[in-house]
């Protein structure tokens, strides 16, 4: 009987649980793959903007957004906080910094928002977020074809 209960109360994923979603893309072959087609270099920050990048896509036009970018960030902050601490980081440093970085990452999320919805440029939200004040030849002739080269590349992730 009680279990019964239990199973009317638990929440249904109507796109994939974003904590699943979060730990897919942080996976070595799909973020490094994402790194590539940036031409970045692997380095902690690289990997935040190009996995708020990749999770803005992923979560364009899907109706449990919030539920989804909740757990996603429920995700992330818990793995920033492990990070942080292996780092020998104290509470107090630990606690800023997960809050800067999701400030950040939110940040990202709404600048890629605009994005998607015509009100930015998508090459200057890329070139700002991305490479920020410095961009090579290469980077700047990779920026035309970023955004569908990274969407073709998240399809393969399952849903």
């Amino acid at each position: 009987m009680f279990s019964q209960i239990l199973k009317f109360f638990q929440r249904k994923p109507t796109f994939c649980d974003g904590a699943i979603l979060y730990r897919r893309l942080i996976e070595p072959k799909a973020l490094g793959s994402a790194l590539k087609i940036c031409h970045l270099p692997d380095t902690f920050d690289n990997r935040f903007e190009v996995l708020a990048l990749c999770a803005a896509l992923k979560f364009e036009g899907e109706k449990n957004r919030h539920a989804l970018e909740r757990d996603f960030m429920a995700a992330l902050i818990t793995d920033l906080d492990n990070s942080f601490r292996e780092q020998s980081l104290g509470d107090s440093s630990v606690k800023k910094h997960a809050t800067n970085h999701a400030a950040a990452f939110y940040g990202r999320l709404r600048a890629y928002g605009r994005m998607h919805a015509g009100q930015e440029d998508a090459p200057t939200t890329l070139r700002r977020n991305l490479y920020g004040d410095t961009t090579t030849a290469v980077q700047e002739m990779a920026l035309a074809q970023l955004l569908p080269q990274l969407k073709k590349s998240l399809k393969r992730i399952p849903n």
